[in-house]
């Protein structure tokens, strides 16, 4: 039952994660609030998995799990980056998307407190760094660059 009790504040927890890096997108006034949401979610319920089935056999490869989530969340990062007008666009939210899944895989495997400072460095990055730099380079803080970064 505790362990039941720990599974379900980590999803709630990698939500609560996903939900700020989703949060700065939506600050941009973009796309993938919910999206940032339910990646977090779901590579934490991966991660969890992943340690089940490394507990139920030990034949079992607890790392393939979560290597395959990080994949498909390239996959994903990569899907972003094609989905307007043919032309690579949404970098800051593909990263956003590998973010995500990082944070949620961290907290699922039990890393809670790296995770909590993992997705507030990210926040801090992707929210305030931009302007720190914004010269007329195409690292600019402007939403012009967002497709550039």
């Amino acid at each position: 039952m505790i362990g039941l009790i720990i599974s379900i504040f980590k999803l709630f927890l990698s939500g609560a994660l996903g939900g700020i890096l989703g949060y700065e997108r939506k600050q941009r006034n973009r796309t993938g609030f919910r999206m940032l949401i339910l990646i977090a979610v779901g590579s934490t319920a991966f991660a969890i998995a992943s340690i089940h089935v490394g507990d139920m056999s030990a034949a079992a490869d607890p790392g393939l799990i979560v290597a395959l989530a990080v994949l498909a969340i390239g996959v994903l990062g990569g899907a972003v980056l094609f989905t307007e007008q043919e032309k690579s666009n949404g970098m800051r939210t593909a990263v956003s998307v590998w973010t995500a899944g990082a944070a949620g895989i961290l907290v699922g495997v039990g890393l809670v407190i790296e995770s909590v400072v993992f997705t507030g460095l990210a926040y801090y990055i992707l929210r305030y760094l931009p302007a720190l730099f914004n010269n007329n380079d195409s690292e600019q803080g402007s939403e012009e660059s967002d497709s550039t970064e």
